[in-house]
């Protein structure tokens, strides 16, 4: 009997706790958890911006969002061609890109491009996940920014 009611007290006693009213008074309340329960609308949830944009629009945004960071994620090789405007190069392929991504401001727009798109859509995807808020890939990269007529220049150091 008293194997019994030993093995009872610590059930009865986790049991309490589970319907204890303080519980439900110590629940955080996160913007997902309030849309999910309906207590938010998608406009209290602060949105992260990921998207790829044509040569045009890339441009647009560079003159829109002044403080942003152009980046060219191209190698060494690639960048001596020439680079848009007021851009700084952070090698992709390096074993060091992502530790050179953590130097930068995650509020800050990022422009980000390659040669052709690849790099830098996998480098957006990269930063999105690492919260960088605002992050756009240029469609086509420099090849094709530079066949719609865009400016490049000397990569400055």
């Amino acid at each position: 009997m008293k194997k019994t009611t030993l093995l009872m007290l610590p059930l009865a006693v986790a049991l309490m706790a589970c319907n204890s009213p303080e519980q439900s008074q110590t629940a955080e309340e996160t913007p997902e958890t309030m849309l999910q329960e309906g207590q938010a609308d998608q406009s209290d949830v602060p949105q992260a911006t990921a998207m790829d944009v044509a040569p045009k629009r890339f441009k647009q945004l560079m003159e829109e969002k002044p403080e942003a960071i152009v980046l060219d994620v191209r190698t060494d090789v690639e960048v001596a061609d020439g680079v848009i405007p007021g851009a700084q190069q952070m090698d992709f392929r390096s074993g060091e890109f992502k530790a050179q991504v953590k130097e930068l401001d995650t509020s800050k727009p990022v422009l980000v491009y390659c040669a052709v798109g690849g790099r830098s859509g996998a480098a957006m995807e990269i930063m999105s996940k690492m919260g960088f808020t605002e992050v756009y890939n240029l469609q086509g990269g420099i090849n094709k920014w530079k066949a719609e007529g865009h400016a490049v220049e000397p990569l400055s150091e």
